[in-house]
């Protein structure tokens, strides 16, 4: 019995394994039971009734080899040749046997996805002019906490900022806290690059600058702006 199904040896389909098989299983398939294995079954009950047929007739085979050929060769090469003869017809009716019950068919599977060029900001930044002394009249140039960001790998990047909350053309300005007066500052960095990945966080390099000549005329009093910085894609 194999997989668990099997009929009584008695069965019509077990009649091969009674008269061919010096030891017939216990059970045998039916197609009831399993059409496939059934198909299977037929097929190797067919590939050993031609080959105990052929097996039957081989001596015969070989005898008549020996006789057609007797001065070329001697009975036992005749004997050989006739055993390589019976087993290329078992080995061919098998492989056509089975290449007509196994039959098999393919079919593709499309598979895809597509990777979305982002970029997000993970800090944002400060400019912190300080004290502006009208006394002293210079330039300044503070240090900059650079905002950072990331972007996906390979992915082009563009930023952009809208000019301040004050602005005047492109102008950056400040303005006072209580007045309408305004102190112009630069506001300049790197605006594209190409992303590596969230792993690889890239810092801004703004630079800004208050020029002297801007803040010697201005009011007593703090003055501030707003930047607001765009990054796409």
């Amino acid at each position: 019995m194999v997989g668990g199904r099997g009929v009584p040896a008695g069965d019509k389909n077990c009649q091969f394994f009674d008269s061919r098989w010096p030891r017939k299983p216990k059970n045998c398939f039916t197609a009831a039971n399993d059409k496939h294995l059934f198909v299977y079954f037929q097929i190797v009950m067919e590939i050993n009734s031609l080959a105990h047929l052929v097996l039957c007739n081989s001596v015969s085979i070989a005898e008549k080899e020996n006789t057609r050929r007797a001065p070329e060769t001697g009975p036992a090469q005749k004997e050989e040749e006739g055993m390589k003869k019976v087993l290329m017809a078992m080995v061919a009716v098998a492989v056509v046997a089975m290449a007509g019950s196994v039959m098999a068919d393919t079919a593709t599977v499309a598979v895809s996805a597509t990777v979305v060029g982002t970029c997000k900001f993970t800090a944002g930044g400060s400019i912190p002019f300080g004290n502006l002394d009208p006394s002293v009249g210079s330039d300044q140039t503070p240090t900059v906490t650079q905002p950072t960001f990331w972007c996906t790998k390979g992915a082009i990047y563009t930023i952009t900022d809208d000019n301040g909350l004050n602005e005047s053309g492109s102008t950056h300005r400040m303005v006072h806290a209580s007045l309408a007066e305004y102190i112009p500052y630069s506001f300049t960095y790197t605006a594209g690059g190409t992303g590596a990945g969230p792993a690889n966080v890239i810092t801004m390099n703004i630079a800004s600058t208050v020029l002297g000549a801007d803040y010697v005329n201005a009011s007593a009093g703090s003055y501030t702006d707003t930047v607001t910085l765009t990054i796409a894609p």
